[in-house]
């Protein structure tokens, strides 16, 4: 949904998976880090390799390890069962939990900011 409307998709995630890389390259992300040890160095590289500017990224993590990616992002979102320290650095929490239709929330979400989709409007 997001890809189609001519963002930057990605999944950055310390679990070196193959089943999560196999999913992520079905739904044709460009950006798909596993195993990545510094998420904030894999955002700022995710950054420049892409021209991003201030204001235009946002990453949604959910345990301690995401606070350092959150200094490298523009917006830090947290599903509603993510740390309470991660809740609490975090710009937006999600009503949904991780797992249970958080992404498409964020979606949702962008999507209705930029004046696209079913909620285009809603949020001015």
């Amino acid at each position: 949904m997001l890809r189609d409307d001519g963002m930057i998709v990605g999944v950055v995630s310390r679990e070196d998976s193959a089943i999560t890389r196999a999913r992520m390259e079905k739904l044709r992300m460009p950006e798909i880090h596993v195993g990545a040890n510094d998420k904030a160095v894999v955002v700022a590289d995710i950054r420049a390799r892409h021209g991003l500017g201030e204001g235009t990224i946002a990453f949604v993590g959910d345990d301690l390890p995401d606070l350092a990616a959150f200094q490298e992002a523009d917006l830090c979102i947290a599903p509603a069962n993510a740390h309470p320290a991660v809740k609490a650095a975090a710009d937006l929490v999600l009503c949904r939990r991780g797992g249970h239709e958080a992404v498409r929330e964020l979606a949702e979400i962008i999507r209705a900011a930029k004046g696209l989709g079913p909620m285009a409007g809603l949020l001015s």
